[in-house]
C-alpha cells in the first residue's frame, strides 16, 4: 500500500505520510477525543505497551492517530488529548472528507457520524484497530480493541528487533 499523507496538526498542519521512520515502527489509529471509552482505552494500552517495551526498543515506536471527528477534534485538542499518553505523537486531522475517507478506506477503516445540526451533540461510531506500519508503509499487525497490552508489547518487541 503507498503510504497515506494527512495533515499532522501537531507539527503545524504539515503533510505526514503514515509509514515510519526507518529501522522504527509507526502504531496508527483512527479515533476521536470524545470518545467516551474505546479511544482513551486503546489509548492507554499502547503507552503502556510502549513504556514497557526495553529502554532501547520504546523511542523507535512512534505513534498517530487520525481523527474521524475533525469537527469536534481541533487541533489543539488533538494534540493534547495525545500528549496525556504519549511523549512522541502525530495528531493527524484532515477536514476535507474526501481525503479522510481515502486514508481510512486504505486501512479498512469504516465509522458514521449520527446526523446533526452544526453544534449539537452526536454520537460516532468507528472501527477500532490499531495498526503497526512499517516504513513501506506496510501493516505488519492489527490489533483490535480489548488487545492487551502485554500482547501488544510482546508484537512490538518481535517486530523491532527481526
Amino acid at each position: 500500500m503507498a503510504a497515506v499523507v494527512l495533515p499532522d496538526a501537531s507539527n503545524g498542519g504539515a503533510p505526514m505520510a503514515m509509514r515510519a521512520q526507518a529501522d522504527e515502527l509507526l502504531l496508527v489509529y483512527f479515533g476521536y477525543t470524545n470518545c467516551p471509552d474505546v479511544c482513551p482505552t486503546t489509548m492507554a494500552d499502547v503507552g503502556r505497551a510502549i513504556k514497557d517495551l526495553p529502554t532501547d526498543l520504546g523511542p523507535r515506536v512512534d505513534v498517530a492517530m487520525v481523527s474521524l471527528d475533525p469537527e469536534r477534534d481541533t487541533p489543539d485538542r488533538l494534540t493534547q488529548f495525545l500528549a496525556y499518553f504519549f511523549a512522541r505523537s502525530h495528531a493527524l486531522r484532515a477536514t476535507d472528507e474526501l481525503q479522510l475517507a481515502d486514508a481510512a478506506a486504505a486501512f479498512g477503516v469504516r465509522w458514521e457520524v449520527e446526523p446533526h445540526q452544526a453544534g449539537e451533540s452526536y454520537k460516532l461510531s468507528h472501527t477500532a484497530v490499531t495498526y503497526a506500519v512499517d516504513d513501506t508503509g506496510t501493516v505488519l499487525v492489527e490489533w483490535p480493541f480489548g488487545t492487551d497490552h502485554q500482547l501488544i508489547q510482546s508484537d512490538l518487541a518481535i517486530l523491532l528487533t527481526r
